[in-house]
């Protein structure tokens, strides 16, 4: 069975897996960022309550428990501030495939100082690292210039584009860009 690590430190954040009561702390933030996350992401909800939002989170810690996806927070090194969230995403394929879809979100007052390059950089460093990931990928809508930036930055190559691709957020169709690092990769740029 796949043991998932618990959590990697750098001296600007901390990712790790959600804990109990935590959906009182997450709720909060993605109420205060939602017109900067609805536009590209389908889940934020202006509605949820306290009880949704901890539903939630045990979900995200019993699917992290069990092997079936990663949902992890993004906090600040002392744990006080909740900055985003992150994960290592399946989508249906099991760990034992070494292949997981990296997302990431960071909140509205975080955004703009290069936290997600941060972070999606770690992420890389982890998963291949830590996780033993053979294959990461990271997708983002066309239009959504700020992701694509944070996938060239860490060094992904755009693999391809889907076009007209389903939009969950807006129902109807836009072009998907894939990116992804391969280990072999990684550990090329890591040697250069």
């Amino acid at each position: 069975m796949f043991i998932a690590p618990e959590e990697t430190r750098t001296d600007r954040f901390v990712i790790r897996c959600f804990r109990i009561g935590e959906g009182v702390r997450v709720r909060p933030v993605v109420q205060e960022s939602l017109d900067h996350l609805q536009e590209f992401m389908p889940w934020p909800d202006a509605r949820q309550t306290d009880e949704q939002a901890e539903a939630v989170i045990r979900g995200f810690q019993a699917a992290y428990r069990t092997g079936k996806d990663f949902t992890m927070t993004v906090q600040t090194p002392d744990e006080a501030e909740l900055i985003g969230g992150t994960g290592f995403h399946l989508r249906g394929l099991p760990p034992e495939h070494k292949t997981a879809e990296i997302g990431m979100w960071i909140a509205q007052k975080h955004a703009g100082a290069g936290l997600g390059r941060a972070v999606l950089k770690e992420m890389l460093r982890w998963g291949f690292e830590d996780w033993g990931w053979l294959r990461l990928t990271w997708h983002c809508d066309a239009r959504n210039i700020a992701s694509e930036r944070c996938a060239q930055a860490a060094g992904m190559v755009l693999e391809s584009t889907q076009k007209g691709a389903y939009d969950p957020v807006s129902k109807g169709r836009c072009d998907i860009r894939i990116y992804r690092m391969l280990r072999p990769e990684w550990d090329a740029l890591q040697g250069a």
